[in-house]
């Protein structure tokens, strides 16, 4: 899982450095891999103004631009088929070394000087390819180092999850764990409801609501999907190792590394009727978004709709109904799929997805709505969605149990060799999420709704033991007595034997004892 500094800031406030966060992850059980630098550097690359465009006299496929930095004007030549005026660009002035390796030069361009470059984001190597130039938003300062508009000073995190945490597959997740550390209380994501564009429904059936307790969806349309996301977010994706695919894809990938929710879009014009949760019949076949076709069998959980299979649920979609640049109007999913019913079904057709990752240990079943209104809203703002009603399918009773555990204080000091009195072990627990109440037999915890990892008592000691510090719990002497055995120098033991023979020269032969004497 990566996480990039500048993102997690959003969540908590903290004043650590890229090594110091590193470390502290690291002792509180989320092991740290490695801390890379955010973004390449750019030296004197600055937000910059179009504020002319003409054509090249001498080249068609070339214009003469003229760049405004905001201290002095630029004559450049730019081929590049999105350049307009009155756009914000990234500028690099001459003399300015770009990531690539490029040394901009005053150079002379079919006839016209050219007094620097408009770059692309391929060749600030922000991105693998790119089509034209880098359109920066419009609020973006003119004159300011792009550098520091990117706040390129970012670093980005990458820790080894254990597979019991699941609770920190996201940004979210991650900030929960530094608050906890900290002493500080983590605001939780706020459910903001979408205005509503639209009133138009799709019908859904739940056939197995054990695997599948809550179902949400919402049908959105009028979604420009050809457009380029905004820079933010792509940079916010590929900080965290996604790329840019297109603003429907983006947004859900970017609400999943948020909070931790999994989402899935499907393009309206190719679902037939209605969504159906169900098994997957014998001998039915589904197209992944991958391009590989697979044979379903009957414990796999789908998406389908009147017409047969459009998803495994909780793993990948299928190619029969997925977004593309032309998708104008979707259905967005956000549901929650029991663990039980999504473990070893990604492996089982050899897939391991990002959705599937977080299923399989089990994500929060409280957040579906705020998952989907928040990549509602986001669409809004970068496309001009317009939104239908939430369509809600929910079975309460299915939710996974969150079952009081008693933890008594005199366990955590047999366990950890240190008397933690009850107030500061309920302060550790609370600092978690984990709801506390005292009682004559110890204490009761309940743990929140995102972790599935706390069941026993040891769990609960294991947790206090992070946050009290695994560094600040003494080192005791072990005041056991011990008696050593004796030993006979009669005794020759086999590998004795063995040793002396071998260092005579002699070679040590191991026989294949379970394969017939006659071969």
């Amino acid at each position: 899982m990566k996480a990039n500094i500048e993102w997690l800031k959003d969540w908590v406030d903290f004043s650590y450095d890229s090594k110091s966060l590193a470390d502290s992850l690291t002792i509180l059980g989320l092991e740290v891999d490695s801390v890379s630098n955010a973004s390449p550097f750019f030296d004197k690359v600055v937000v910059a103004n179009v504020d002319q465009v003409k054509a090249h006299p001498n080249a068609d496929q070339l214009s003469l631009c003229i760049i405004n930095d905001g201290k002095k004007c630029y004559e450049v030549v730019c081929g590049a088929r999105n350049i307009r005026p009155n756009i914000k660009v990234a500028f690099a002035p001459i003399n300015t070394n770009l990531p690539n390796g490029l040394k901009i030069k005053k150079a002379k361009i079919r006839g016209l000087n050219s007094s620097g470059m408009v770059c692309s984001a391929e060749e600030l190597c922000i991105e693998d390819k790119s089509s034209g130039i880098l359109e920066l938003p419009e609020d973006a300062p003119i004159g300011e180092l792009l550098s520091s508009y990117l706040k390129s000073d970012d670093y980005i995190i990458d820790i080894d999850l254990t597979p019991n945490r699941g609770d920190c597959f996201s940004i979210y997740g991650i900030a929960r764990e530094i608050a906890a550390n900290l002493g500080k209380k983590i605001i939780k994501p706020k459910l903001v409801k979408s205005k509503l564009g639209n009133d138009e429904i799709l019908p859904i059936e739940i056939h197995d609501q054990s695997s599948c307790p809550k179902y949400i969806g919402r049908i959105i349309k009028n979604i420009n999907n050809n457009l380029d996301s905004p820079i933010w977010l792509k940079e916010r994706l590929r900080r965290n190792g996604l790329r840019s695919i297109n603003p429907i894809v983006d947004v859900t990938n970017y609400v999943m590394l948020e909070i931790g929710q999994p989402l899935h879009s499907f393009d309206l014009k190719n679902i037939d009727s209605r969504i159906i949760v169900r098994n997957a019949d014998a001998k039915e076949r589904i197209e992944l978004l991958d391009g590989a076709e697979v044979n379903l069998d009957s414990r796999t959980l789908i998406i389908a709709d009147k017409a047969g299979p459009i998803a495994i649920a909780g793993v990948m979609g299928g190619a029969n109904s997925a977004v593309s640049s032309t998708t104008d109007s979707i259905f967005l999913e956000s549901a929650f799929f029991s663990p039980n019913s999504i473990i070893g079904r990604a492996r089982s057709y050899n897939l391991q997805t990002d959705a599937s990752i977080r299923f399989e240990r089990g994500v929060d079943f409280e957040l579906q709505e705020i998952a989907i209104e928040m990549a509602s809203k986001l669409l809004i703002e970068i496309s001009g969605a317009s939104c239908g009603p939430i369509i809600k399918k929910s079975e309460n009773k299915n939710y996974p149990i969150r079952k009081d555990i008693l933890l008594r204080p005199k366990r955590v000091e047999l366990l950890l060799g240190i008397k933690i009195d009850k107030a500061k072990i309920c302060k550790y627990l609370n600092l978690l999420c984990i709801a506390t109440k005292l009682t004559s037999k110890g204490i009761i915890a309940t743990p929140p709704s995102y972790r599935f990892d706390l069941s026993i008592e040891e769990d609960l000691i294991e947790e206090v033991a992070r946050l009290f510090g695994y560094g600040n719990i003494p080192v005791v002497t072990n005041n056991t007595p011990e008696k050593l055995g004796t030993s006979e120098e009669s005794l020759l033991t086999k590998d004795y034997i063995s040793d002396v023979l071998v260092s005579k020269g002699y070679n040590e032969l191991i026989t294949y004892s379970f394969i017939d004497k006659d071969i």
